[in-house]
């Protein structure tokens, strides 16, 4: 009877050990992918950031022009671009 449940306790910890192994390697894998959801926002945060060092407080107003002109969202990556491209022409 002690020969059998020393034998359920080695292969339990044997078990576990295989699946903290496994639940280890499973986050080593997914932290380093990124989502489009996460390459989303921080592309809009890294043009924020440099719309910002180009124009400073005109950045805003640049922002909400050039979200006029192509009536599109202010949060579109596409008129943060183009803001940031205006903004690095006037300068």
């Amino acid at each position: 009877m002690d020969a059998l449940r020393s034998n359920w306790l080695v292969w339990g910890g044997v078990v576990l050990m295989l699946i903290a192994a496994a639940l280890v390697v499973f986050m080593r894998t997914r932290r380093g992918r990124e989502t489009p959801t996460l390459a989303l926002v921080r592309r809009r945060r890294e043009l924020m950031a440099q719309l910002e060092e180009l124009a400073g407080d005109t950045g805003p107003a640049l922002l909400q022009a050039e979200a006029r002109r192509q009536r599109a969202s202010p949060a579109s990556i596409e008129v943060l671009e183009a803001a940031v491209a205006r903004a690095t022409k006037s300068s």
